[in-house]
């Protein structure tokens, strides 16, 4: 795995500790909001807003390691952007995206049939982050998703790349950094109580671990990013079809 230049270790440290500051301090100002922003409020659900969601997200995930790029402080093959054989990198993960997509699978399968209480969901609705991956051009939807979060993790990622000369702690010390920032989010503590919410935030964490499992094995951000498209769209397509199942009644 490449590293990075010994020398842009302070600014890099700079840009991931800016990057996690204003992700925590944005989404604690939301919390403590006096409108109530903890949830997403269905008056604000319109075009305009998603866009403009769409837009900060874009900017904040993708943006800033851009401009860490441009800058010199990372470089492309740290991010896994800089790939000379794709054939041999899908013969590598090949074995591991069908055990991945089993686990993840079943783990779903198991968890909606018997642990979460989806009566709890109104009947017929589907959680918007579903509803948004299935429903028309959702794949686009899936593939931005995965596109925004793999680049970010990958951002996180080169600091430990840089820093601990075996790769594998530099991957998982770059996942432990994803795993904080999220539960230092109390949006995120919140939903995982909620039916329909918490599901979310757990296959994304799921996805975070494939995705560091397969830079590993790979060094290809690219791949991280349609494997990441797949998973998701699979994952989403599995929990529609189960939660517009009928609800079988168990009588004592």
């Amino acid at each position: 795995m490449a590293s990075l230049d010994w020398a842009n270790l302070p600014p890099l440290l700079i840009w991931i500790a800016a990057t996690l500051t204003v992700r925590i301090v944005g989404n604690w100002l939301l919390w403590i909001w006096p409108t109530g922003a903890a949830k997403r409020p269905a008056g604000i659900v319109t075009l305009a807003s998603n866009l403009l969601l769409l837009v900060v997200r874009i900017l904040y995930m993708i943006g800033i390691p851009y401009l860490a790029l441009i800058q010199g402080i990372i470089n492309l093959r740290v991010m896994g952007l800089f790939v000379t054989d794709w054939s041999v990198d899908i013969r590598t993960i090949l074995p591991f995206v069908v055990a991945a997509a089993l686990c993840i699978g079943w783990s779903l399968w198991r968890y909606l049939a018997t642990i979460r209480p989806w009566h709890l969901i109104p009947e017929q609705t589907l959680p918007w982050w579903i509803n948004r991956t299935v429903s028309a051009f959702g794949w686009g939807s899936a593939l931005a998703e995965a596109a925004m979060r793999e680049v970010h993790w990958a951002f996180y990622r080169s600091l430990p790349l840089l820093l601990v000369a075996n790769g594998i702690w530099a991957n998982f010390i770059g996942l432990g950094i994803v795993y904080l920032e999220g539960l230092a989010i109390p949006q995120v503590r919140q939903n995982l109580q909620e039916p329909g919410e918490g599901e979310e935030h757990i296959l994304t964490a799921s996805l975070a671990v494939v995705s560091t499992v397969c830079f590993y094995l790979t060094g290809n951000l690219w791949l991280c990013i349609v494997l990441h498209t797949l998973l998701l769209t699979s994952a989403s397509y599995l929990m529609a079809w189960r939660l517009r199942r009928p609800t079988r009644v168990v009588t004592s």
